[in-house]
């Protein structure tokens, strides 16, 4: 009774009594797979991964054969950027249990956030069979490597075999997003706007959108503005101010998906990254050209950029908007100034 209302609680994002549920269940029988399992999920979800790894630990070493706690582990591992031990735990679960389309595609999503191509298009290789190629939920990243490949004709003889109905929960508008940029790509704009249509509407229709109140975020902006604007102006101040120009914090700040993560490899790339190259008169380094590097050493990238700030410097996207230009027109009069500043007309 007590795991199926702690699975029931996490279902309904209730993680505080879903853990109290699952502790009650363990204090009545400590080696409950189900409860170490449950509880697991939940400490994950509230971002305490350290108990998380623990309980997937303890319970590990009950059934050490168990392949969903090793893809669990592997999940809270990855949160935690040690990434050789996830890839060990993932890979684990799918020795146990090869035919598993779950085991597959978690080693899979694993590769491709890491950034890490060549194990992705290994799994892959291997893991083909007529079981697997009538499965969208690996089908999509079938789609993904080849269109991560720039392969784009062939990504798109998998995404036109996926039927988002059978993807895994959150994994339609993951669906629709790879699939607008592959459409994109080959020139098809009216079916990939339609596609990223689709993919707005997904998140908008889910229950974790509805949760979020959007005046939130901005009335947050809005007070932090103020304060700077109301804090005593210090770049102006006759008062002396020691700077530790090698430990002084470096911060950046700019609107979602404005290319701060970018901007952060870049200077990453720097051997002293607290400074900024003109601001401060800093020398060039040839090390900054070779972003992507960086980019992949850094392990996990936690943005929805992180496929793109390991390519190399590219011009595809310049004017990429004039191919929808016919979907902006409603909008015109409030685009039309930024368009003019930034350069774009």
């Amino acid at each position: 009774m007590h795991n199926i209302l702690a699975a029931t609680y996490a279902n309904l994002n209730q993680f505080d009594a879903s853990i109290e549920c699952s502790n009650h269940a363990l204090q009545i029988d400590p080696e409950n797979i189900k409860a170490l399992k449950n509880l697991g999920g939940a400490l994950k979800h509230i971002g305490d991964l350290t108990s998380a790894i623990e309980c997937y630990h303890n319970a590990l070493q009950i059934e050490p054969g168990n392949a969903d706690l090793h893809n669990n582990l592997g999940t809270a591992l990855k949160e935690t950027e040690d990434i050789g031990t996830a890839e060990k735990s993932f890979q684990a679960a799918l020795e146990i249990d090869p035919d598993n389309v779950a085991n597959i595609t978690s080693l899979c999503d694993f590769y491709d956030k890491t950034n890490d191509l060549s194990g992705l298009a290994c799994t892959i290789s291997k893991s083909k069979n007529n079981s697997t190629l009538n499965n969208s939920n690996f089908l999509y990243y079938c789609a993904m490597l080849h269109f991560r490949q720039k392969e784009y004709a062939i990504a798109k003889t998998y995404i036109d075999q996926i039927k988002p109905d059978e993807l895994i929960p959150k994994g339609a508008n993951v669906f629709y997003g790879l699939k607008g940029k592959i459409l994109d790509k080959i020139g098809m704009y009216d079916d990939a706007f339609s596609a990223f249509s689709h993919m707005n509407k997904q998140v908008a229709d889910s229950d974790l959108c509805k949760q979020i109140n959007p005046d939130k975020y901005f009335n947050s902006i809005s007070s932090s503005l103020k304060k700077f604007k109301e804090a005593p102006n210090y770049l102006h101040s006759t008062n002396s101010i020691k700077i530790d120009l090698v430990n002084t914090p470096c911060f950046l700040i700019g609107f979602p998906r404005s290319g701060t993560t970018l901007l952060d490899t870049i200077l990453r790339s720097h051997s002293k990254i607290t400074r900024l190259l003109r601001f401060l008169g800093l020398e060039w380094e040839t090390a900054i050209t070779n972003y992507q590097k960086t980019a992949l050493e850094r392990g996990t990238i936690n943005t929805p950029s992180y496929n793109q700030v390991v390519q190399p410097l590219y011009k595809d996207a310049l004017y990429r908007w004039k191919n929808y230009d016919k979907y902006f027109q409603p909008y015109t009069d409030q685009i039309q100034p930024w368009i003019e500043r930034f350069g774009y007309a």
